[in-house]
């Protein structure tokens, strides 16, 4: 038996191609006719995409026996649309009637579509940083602006990006920015060491900083630009503190840090220790070990600027043994507290201490004077008596009869005996020290 006749069913619609610029809709009325008034299928196949994902639908407004009608509408509109991973666009439609025998003999529309996205070029961030490597004292501020720059208007962000560290926990500020086709940041930093820690090994501290800035392409494009910029932060400058010594004793000679002493001198000396950069310092002898007994010293410490004394009463255990002259030298010492460079100043000062020298060579003690009341050598004294040190030390004046008998005495130095009551004769003294006694005889004539 031979089949029916059956003619293929067909699209009014040519196929279409089509570059569409963004922003642009694009509408089609799709027909489809079957000269046999058969019953009409439609498939709409895709190239891989989603239709609504991709701004399109397909409205089918009729489909009746031969007769098949759609409305394609296309929106462009990238604020809306994804079209980062896709521009190009591939549709098939398929329509095949349902005749009798169920020839297969479709017809295809082909609908072959681009969406042309607006240009969209990088941002561009710079820096008035001269060099975006360098090397930075600690406690000395850092200050710097980053800009951002999209010549198609776009909205940009810019942000920081700390590596291995977080912005504010070295005190570090800086904000992120937004605007439209240029904008302008601040970086604002003081680096002290209260926020800073040092690698011990390289005793310095680096870090790097990412600036990122991202423009707000409506089409949703990630562009970006980065700028990296690596600090390297050294010690900070630092000098030692300043230690000055002044003699208040003007009977005490001090000279080129060396002062020569008796026993019974006393030592004033003024020591101030100041600090450039007004660190913390303190001020102390470095040396407690040696610091000879009976010597007076406050150890201090302040801000900038600070001062101690040095007093001293020299005695005789000042001396060696043997009451010999002794050396000793004083280290007066200033340190800062400037972190990762502490300095330290040493002041020297050299002492001798002697004995005070007592020679009796010129001790010839009179041996005759006349109480007579003529106001010549009425009274008897010792003249020259040789000074009092830590060898010998005047104790006392004795004077005695021809039996022995004690007459005078006194035990202090500077005395005057007038022979009271005692006749004519020949007399017997002895001028006793700690260590030796000087005698011999005195005349009293009247």
């Amino acid at each position: 038996t031979k089949p029916p006749p059956n003619q293929r069913p067909q699209f009014v619609n040519n196929d279409v191609s089509l570059s569409l610029v963004e922003g642009n809709n694009f509408e089609l009325s799709i027909v489809g006719e079957d000269p046999d008034g058969d019953s009409l299928i439609v498939d709409i196949l895709t190239s891989g995409f989603d239709l609504a994902e991709a701004g399109m639908s397909f409205t089918q407004t009729q489909n009746v026996n031969g007769e098949f009608r759609t409305f394609f509408k296309w929106e462009t509109g990238c604020d809306v649309y994804d079209f980062t991973e896709r521009t190009e666009f591939l549709i098939k439609i398929i329509m095949d009637d349902l005749d009798y025998c169920g020839f297969e003999e479709p017809d295809t529309l082909t609908l072959d579509l681009r969406v042309i996205l607006p240009l969209n070029t990088d941002p561009v961030i710079s820096t008035d940083l001269p060099q975006t490597s360098f090397i930075h004292r600690l406690n000395d501020p850092l200050n710097f602006k980053v800009f951002g720059l999209d010549t198609d208007g776009d909205e940009l962000v810019l942000r920081a990006e700390e590596d291995g560290f977080e912005l504010l926990d070295y005190g570090i500020n800086f904000n992120d920015t937004n605007g439209f086709t240029e904008v302008e940041a601040d970086f604002t930093w003081l680096p002290t060491c209260d926020n800073v820690s040092f690698d011990p090994e390289t005793n310095n501290r680096e870090l790097r900083f990412w600036f990122i800035l991202n423009d707000l392409d409506k089409c949703k494009f990630p562009n970006y630009d980065s700028l990296e910029v690596n600090v390297t932060l050294i010690k900070p400058d630092n000098t030692p503190p300043q230690i000055s010594v002044t003699n208040r004793n003007s009977l005490v000679r001090f000279e080129n840090g060396h002062i020569d002493l008796q026993v019974g001198d006393f030592v004033d000396l003024g020591v101030l220790a100041s600090d450039l950069e007004l660190n913390n310092i303190n001020l102390y002898l470095a040396d407690s070990s040696v610091v000879p007994d009976g010597l007076q010293f406050e150890p201090v410490d302040g801000e900038g600027n600070i001062s101690s004394e040095i007093q001293w009463s020299v005695e005789c255990i000042n001396l060696a043994p043997g009451n010999e002259p002794r050396d000793y030298t004083l280290y007066i010492a200033s340190n800062d507290d400037q972190c990762f460079n502490e300095m330290e100043n040493v002041r020297k000062i050299t002492v001798t201490v002697s004995d005070v020298e007592s020679d009796d060579a010129d001790f010839m003690p009179a041996n005759v004077f006349t109480p007579n009341g003529d106001g010549v050598n009425d009274t008897y004294s010792l003249k020259n008596l040789p000074v009092d040190n830590c060898t010998g030390e005047f104790r006392s004046f004795r004077v005695h009869n021809r039996w022995g008998t004690e007459v005078f005495i006194s035990l202090e130095r500077d005395f005057n005996w007038n022979g009271e009551n005692l006749l004519p004769g020949v007399y017997y003294y002895v001028v006793e020290y700690t260590n030796k006694d000087y005698s011999g005889t005195i005349s009293i004539l009247k």
